[in-house]
């Protein structure tokens, strides 16, 4: 059962919380660096999905927007909100501000063995289109193959 919900634009003041939430979901994540760049940056708009009880963020998408195309930067959903319903409507809204940007594609990368998320994308209408060879770095220093995936809006 989902709690109720809201979204909202993630500004800076945001970043602490949001750093905390990519630490606890990601094994390399982005650095505070990277976040900050991508809260100021023209061509990027960054959701929170927060909690309507708590006000907890519970999730955070990051979306590049330039002319007709759309990248996902990334996508967060706190661990124990995983499977339940949470990452499935965030992208979806995710999805709503891309069409209201007038894209007609959206991209994303993902590791080619997160297979849950893989599962959700393709639900979504997202398509496998590529693969980029050791493009994500592993903490005991491997890498790993991305997936790149499109959805036509």
């Amino acid at each position: 059962m989902l709690i109720d919900y809201y979204f909202r634009p993630l500004a800076l003041h945001d970043l602490a919380s949001m750093m905390e939430l990519e630490r606890e979901v990601f094994l390399l994540p982005w650095s505070v660096g990277q976040m900050k760049d991508s809260l100021l940056a023209a061509h990027c708009q960054a959701w929170g999905l927060y909690s309507e009880l708590s006000g907890e963020l519970i999730g955070f998408g990051i979306l590049s927007v330039i002319f007709e195309e759309v990248e996902v930067l990334t996508l967060s959903v706190a661990k124990r909100f995983h499977r339940k319903g949470y990452g499935e409507n965030l992208l979806n809204f995710l999805l709503e501000k891309s069409c209201e940007a007038k894209a007609e594609k959206v991209f994303l990368e993902v590791p080619k063995s997160n297979l849950p998320a893989i599962g959700l994308y393709k639900k979504l209408n997202f398509e496998i289109v590529g693969e980029r060879e050791n493009y994500y770095a592993n903490p005991d220093n491997t890498r790993e193959d991305a997936i790149l995936m499109r959805c036509q809006l």
